[in-house]
């Protein structure tokens, strides 16, 4: 299992942080990628990346909520020289909040899909309740690799998200015995699929509600299994096939060999 999205720097695992990596290895997670939201926390996710047996890594980027008055960001750019990082982000739009303005929001998200496509990293795309003017922009440019982090669009979203290119992350929410993921992974390709645990927020049942970790992606990959009616074997070959595509590098091989 390849954790797609995690921000194990946060303070939430000050105490305990190695404890809970090594819950996540033992658990069979074999690669995690922790998410930059701003300067701090994507500096944060290098030097933990720096410092992890080498199935860390790290992007970097700033959040749509963090956008007032962000400048040029060409602080992404020069971050994104580190060889442990393996995307921008996270970024996107979130219209649910009113921490920065749309205008501020969408000018940091250009810079970023700028920076994305000329690094030929992938971008991380954060969509809350701008579904239509994240496509809209995604649409506007080509050659964009990303993922549209912790999916809950509709079926005509996710549509429109794959003729893109995007891969979709799924995580706890599939879990919850009245979500609607489970359907709807029913009805998307396989192959575009990648698992995510978004910790420490977002844990799945029956954690909902306390504190979540990368151990816990094994509860996820249990409803995806269920959702596809294949074995959770089957789900690892294909969503850890594409986190492969979707990095442009084998998130595991580095762990495999460290002995991580």
């Amino acid at each position: 299992m390849i954790d797609t999205h995690a921000h194990m720097n946060l303070a939430e695992y000050e105490d305990d942080r190695g404890e809970t990596l090594e819950r996540a290895r033992a658990a069979g997670v074999r690669g995690i990628v922790n998410i930059g939201i701003d300067e701090a926390t994507s500096r944060e996710c290098l030097d933990l990346a720096g410092k992890g047996a080498g199935d860390l890594y790290a992007t970097v980027g700033l959040h749509p909520n963090s956008a007032a008055g962000a400048g040029d960001l060409n602080w992404i750019e020069a971050l994104t020289d580190h060889p442990r990082v393996v995307g921008v982000g996270e970024t996107g739009l979130d219209f649910y909040r009113d921490r920065a303005t749309p205008v501020e929001q969408e000018r940091a998200f250009d810079r970023q899909i700028e920076i994305a496509r000329r690094k030929e990293l992938t971008l991380i795309v954060h969509v809350r309740e701008a579904e239509e003017r994240v496509l809209s922009m995604l649409e506007a440019v080509e050659g964009v690799l990303g993922v549209w982090h912790c999916f809950s669009g509709t079926l005509d979203h996710a549509r429109r998200a794959l003729d893109l290119g995007l891969f979709l992350g799924i995580g706890g929410p599939v879990t919850f015995k009245r979500s609607d993921r489970r359907e709807l992974l029913a009805q998307i390709p396989r192959d575009r699929v990648v698992l995510e645990t978004d910790c420490p927020f977002l844990a799945p049942h029956p954690h909902r509600g306390r504190r979540n970790e990368p151990a816990y992606l094994r509860l996820i990959r249990e409803s995806v299994a269920e959702s596809w009616g294949v074995s959770e074997e089957e789900v690892d070959r294909l969503t850890d096939s594409a986190a492969t595509a979707l990095f442009r590098r084998d998130l595991a091989s580095s762990a495999e060999s460290s002995g991580g």
